[in-house]
């Protein structure tokens, strides 16, 4: 019985380990700073023994790739009219990365001793806006 007990415990540590690394994650867009984000990940965060809750606001994110593709696709025939590429505004939706270690310092151009912070959110980068569908009428092509 009790190794039963011990295994448990041992499968519940390992899993909330396994909860706390992060790699990458979606968000909205909660501001924009010339080439920085300020996001809102749309997971929820549940520590062991508590009620899931939303992640935190993460602030000071830099962008990879500042845009989204827009599909205009025609309301009659669904059909792909043209792909717009965009600027990422406030509220789009955001694919983002998770580095393996601080990035404090190389987000400065510096290199940096290493610390003991690994796959936290706080190292993210924005990857790339996730693409939308605008719905046209034939009298809406250009």
């Amino acid at each position: 019985m009790e190794t039963n007990v011990l295994s448990k415990t041992i499968k519940s540590i390992v899993d909330q380990r396994l909860l706390d690394i992060h790699t990458n994650y979606i968000a909205n867009i909660v501001s924009i700073d010339i080439n920085k984000v300020t996001v809102q990940p749309l997971n929820m965060i549940k520590a062991y023994g508590r009620k899931a809750q939303k992640a935190a606001v993460i602030g000071d994110i830099p962008i990879i790739m500042p845009y989204k593709y827009v599909y205009m696709v025609d309301k009659e025939t669904n059909k792909v009219k043209r792909i717009e590429q965009r600027e990422l505004e406030t509220g789009d939706t955001v694919y983002c990365g998770v580095c393996d270690r601080d990035i404090t310092e190389a987000k400065k151009g510096n290199i940096s001793a290493m610390t003991g912070r690994h796959h936290n959110l706080s190292d993210s980068v924005v990857i790339a806006g996730l693409s939308k569908i605008e719905y046209i009428s034939e009298g809406d092509e250009e």
